[in-house]
């Protein structure tokens, strides 16, 4: 039985697959990031940091958490077959070195999946099943993976939800609403959902330092520099994106000043972001001196994107006049590989800048 994946408030594009857009050396970014090597969890579960123990089947080993829609769950101290619904749960789960036994659609439906998905996960993940074909949640398919815990997003429809209780706890982590910006709180509750509290911690870390050192190294670049970010996602017009969102996250903390103008543009939306009209482009990012525009994985434009690069109003925008827009990677981060994707993105973009 297949069930339909609805949503309760899509305002955004919803993305199973993310993309950042130049690929990296999958033994170095591990390195990195501080990744641990990934293990399957189908018959054991998270013991110490970097170690996976067996799994009880003594049913009194639960602990009781409150998830991203406010529930207290009972999840088994050491899951051993997690299922994610959505691929930002996935990524969250595999940075924290984790191979989930079903997979909401990230590459897996026959084009390019390094399109989507960072290549140090694509190896591992594109066997992983997927329970979410189309949109739509299989719930015979989770149910035949026999999960002990059930990752879903906090917009995953009642009945859906009520379905998959009947096959496992099912937790939720924060996809949409006030929170989304934090990219880092969505991995964080993942790593409580699996008992892998100093993985995430030692992640953390690891990505605040790589922060820091880029923003010490590029710190004459940044400094009084406007960014703006966009993206597109429909005919006719763009995606604005406020300071308080994802890729301000990453943008902010190097030392970079926000776009006023587009600040202002998504002002009072419950999300820092916007749907707006391309005939707006001007006056929305007129006074970034860098763009970044929101690419697939290897740093390509989607059509929408395309169709606004080539309009009138979008040349006459100063930082594509003076050469200063640069693909972002996926502007709705899922994890710590996409954030380091796009991070040298960044970098990339503040080395042009600096030599021009």
């Amino acid at each position: 039985m297949t069930v339909p994946h609805r949503s309760r408030s899509i305002t955004a594009p919803l993305r199973d697959g993310l993309a950042p857009s130049s690929v990296l050396d999958r033994r170095s970014l591990l390195a990195g990031a501080g990744l641990l090597g990934l293990t399957t969890l189908s018959a054991c579960g998270a013991g110490e940091a970097g170690t996976l123990t067996s799994g009880s089947d003594d049913d009194s080993d639960l602990r009781t958490v409150t998830d991203a829609m406010g529930r207290e769950v009972e999840l088994p101290l050491q899951p051993r077959a997690v299922v994610s619904l959505h691929y930002a749960g996935t990524q969250a789960m595999m940075d924290l070195g984790v191979i989930p036994v079903g997979t909401g659609a990230a590459g897996q439906s026959g084009e390019d999946g390094l399109e989507y998905v960072p290549e140090n996960l694509w190896t591992d993940l594109q066997e992983v099943p997927v329970v979410v074909p189309g949109g739509e949640v299989d719930i015979e398919a989770v149910a035949g993976l026999e999960p002990d815990l059930v990752l879903a997003h906090n917009v995953l429809e009642d009945d859906v939800l009520s379905q998959l209780e009947q096959i496992a706890p099912v937790f939720g982590f924060t996809l949409r609403g006030g929170d989304r910006a934090d990219w880092q709180q969505r991995v964080h509750e993942v790593a409580e959902a699996l008992g892998l509290g100093q993985e995430f911690t030692d992640l953390k870390s690891a990505w605040e330092d790589e922060l820091a050192t880029t923003a010490e190294e590029y710190a004459d670049v940044t400094d009084g520099l406007v960014v703006g970010v966009i993206g597109a996602y429909e005919t006719g017009n763009f995606y604005a994106w406020g300071e308080e969102n994802m890729p301000g996250t990453l943008l902010t903390p190097l030392g970079l000043t926000w776009s006023a103008q587009e600040n202002q543009a998504v002002a009072g939306q419950g999300e820092p972001e916007a749907t707006i009209s391309s005939e707006r482009i001007l006056e929305v990012v007129g006074d970034a001196d860098l763009l970044f525009y929101d690419s697939n994985l290897l740093g390509e434009p989607n059509s929408f994107m395309v169709e606004l690069q080539e309009s009138s109003l979008y040349q006459q925008l100063e930082a594509v006049k003076a050469g200063r827009v640069h693909a972002f990677g996926k502007n709705t981060i899922a994890g710590f590989s996409d954030a380091r994707f796009s991070l040298e993105q960044i970098r990339g973009a503040l080395e042009d800048f600096r030599s021009s």
